[in-house]
């Protein structure tokens, strides 16, 4: 919710992540990745608090805020402050009131009919699911299969 943004980033930062202007969305995303452990917020709230972000993120127009988001999901996964949270819970933390942080990366890797340039935010998203498995954070299985059911239903259609 609102007040986790605001108690985790500072309230300055969560409006800025609210803005009409892109450049301040991607400005707060980028301040935070830089400042990240400095925060002093708890491992859940570190959690619920970057997926919310990342989740706002997703449906942002401009690409940079995206990306810059991404870079702050990766700042989450590399933190050791998140190393007591299993897989279980962590993957539990990513569901939002913006929607669930895998299911909407998942969503990522499809706009625009997907992009192999490895900066495009197709790559990037799916980039960032792999990170999560890697780091430990989620199991393969937890992306692989929603990743698989979408497949299924593409394929039932043709």
């Amino acid at each position: 919710n609102d007040s986790l943004l605001d108690s985790v980033f500072g309230p300055m930062v969560h409006d800025a992540m609210m803005s009409q202007q892109w450049r301040d969305r991607w400005q707060a995303h980028i301040y935070i990745s830089r400042r990240f452990a400095g925060l002093g917020a708890s491992a859940g709230d570190l959690v619920q608090a970057v997926s919310q972000a990342t989740c706002m993120a997703t449906r942002d127009k401009m690409p940079k805020v995206f990306l810059a988001s991404l870079s702050l999901l990766d700042e989450l996964l590399s933190d050791s402050r998140v190393d007591e949270i299993g897989p279980e819970d962590f993957l539990a933390l990513l569901q939002t009131e913006e929607g669930n942080m895998i299911s909407l990366l998942l969503d990522q890797t499809d706009v625009g009919g997907g992009s192999s340039n490895s900066t495009s935010p197709q790559q990037a998203a799916a980039g960032a699911l792999c990170s999560c498995v890697l780091h430990g954070r989620i199991s393969l299985d937890d992306v692989a299969l929603p990743l698989m059911l979408r497949m299924d239903q593409r394929l039932c259609a043709l």
